[in-house]
């Protein structure tokens, strides 16, 4: 039957093919599978899997298993919204309840979503941290990043396929394979005909297949009020207003303008940083020269509204560490061994060292590499933007311990590590002050 047909014949067609399929079988439990509606749902995700298949058999005036009942007049109005998806373009933000043309304050609740407890809105106030996220956060990007929230989801791993098919002449099958929080687009085969729909109306008529425990307009409440709170959705659209208010606290600090022709920020952003106490400023910095340590990674403490330490502090802890990486000629050799290399500075307001608990993580292999006092600095070594090992010295000792490497089969000996030192692994690999590393398992 062609889908015209479908349509032309409709409600009366239906009502009396579902009508005769719950009389032959009523008060029965024998059905046959074409005559069932099956509602099959499986999703596979990073942390849990799950997957379900319920049969529903025609019984009386109903279709029922045992934990679903549906009337036979709400499989008739799930064909009937199958088969009308079909010729039926909608906005689908409209049939949500959320008008498409008003999205104008939009902003101003996004900007609440990045910013409602930051220091930021402390110290600018939310009207400017809205007008800053709104040269982002147009109407036409918020509608269109809203529209792809309700027809294709997130995109993380994971995967989810629900698949309802309905008895009827001829049987409709409904496939879903997006993480939409509305099920869509649904792929329609109705007979010989087949297509796709992002029409809100046929989830709203199969809802009560899908959720059990509420009903469609509580679902959709509930996204409506989500929504705007769900940073996930709009990530991107506060880096413009994050480059602007970091960038006001880093070019404050005391002596920005000698560090500005030696530092480039590559990038920055404020907030609240895991397992940082309090606000931090994080400062992502490239030396604007070759040099030896060309790189650092500095986050910067905001204590009682202050910061903790200034550019004046990174210059000069950047020279005690340069002084102490060009003690190190295998450290040298590392660097001009081929590829793009740099060297990293670990940076924690004005301490070199960034491991948050180095009591336990480091000092530990330096006293088992057979190391006096503490380490002071702590080095990233990357290559072609890669980390490749994380490398902690003391001063112009030459020695130096490595507590974890990744091994790139470079032409160097650093490169082929593969260690990473932990309280109930004991490995490193500690260089003497003649260069030579030994390692230690």
């Amino acid at each position: 039957m062609r889908s015209k047909d479908i349509s032309a014949r409709g409600c009366g067609l239906l009502l009396l093919t579902l009508a005769s399929a719950c009389s032959r079988n009523e008060g029965t439990s024998t059905a046959k599978v074409e005559d069932c509606v099956v509602v099959s749902h499986e999703y596979h995700g990073c942390y849990s899997e799950s997957s379900s298949k319920v049969v529903l058999r025609p019984v009386g005036d109903t279709f029922a298993s045992e934990t679903l009942v549906a009337p036979c007049s709400l499989i008739e109005a799930a064909r009937e919204a199958a088969v009308a998806s079909r010729e039926r373009g909608r906005d689908v933000l409209d049939d949500l309840g959320v008008d498409p043309n008003g999205l104008d304050e939009a902003a101003a609740r996004i900007a609440a979503a990045f910013f409602e407890h930051s220091g930021h809105a402390e110290r600018n106030g939310m009207p400017e941290l809205t007008a800053l996220v709104e040269q982002s956060a147009t109407p036409r990007e918020i509608h269109g990043r809203l529209v792809r929230e309700i027809t294709v989801g997130p995109t993380y791993m994971a995967s989810r396929t629900m698949e309802i098919t309905l008895p009827g002449e001829p049987p409709i099958t409904l496939t879903n394979e997006s993480l939409s929080p509305f099920y869509l687009p649904w792929r329609v085969v109705a007979g010989d005909e087949q297509w796709t729909t992002t029409d809100v109306r046929l989830t709203r008529a199969l809802a009560p297949l899908i959720w059990t425990d509420r009903s469609f307009d509580e679902v959709v409440s509930q996204w409506r009020e989500h929504v705007w709170r769900d940073i996930s959705i709009w990530a991107g659209l506060d880096d413009h207003a994050e480059a602007v208010l970091s960038s006001r606290l880093y070019t404050a600090m005391r002596g920005f303008a000698a560090a500005a022709p030696e530092w480039n920020v590559k990038d920055a952003t404020c907030g609240l940083f895991a397992l940082r106490s309090g606000e931090t400023l994080f400062l992502d910095l490239r030396a604007s020269r070759a040099r030896t340590v060309d790189a650092v990674r500095w986050y910067v403490p905001i204590v009682e509204k202050q910061l903790a330490s200034d550019w004046i502090d990174l210059l000069a802890t950047v020279e005690r560490a340069e002084r102490a990486v060009e003690a190190r000629t295998w450290l040298a050799e590392w660097k001009s061994a081929g590829g793009e290399r740099s060297i990293e500075l670990q940076l924690n307001g004005a301490t070199p060292i960034d491991e948050s608990d180095p009591a336990t993580f480091v000092q530990p292999a330096w006293e088992l590499a057979g190391f006096e006092g503490e380490p002071e600095f702590e080095l990233l070594l990357r290559r072609e933007g890669q980390w490749a090992a994380t490398v902690f010295l003391a001063g112009r000792d030459a020695r130096g311990l490595i507590t974890a490497a990744n091994p790139q089969a470079g032409p160097h000996w650093l490169d082929t590590l593969d260690v990473h030192f932990h309280p109930t692994k004991r490995e490193l690999v500690f260089v003497d002050s003649n260069g030579a590393h030994h390692l230690v398992r």
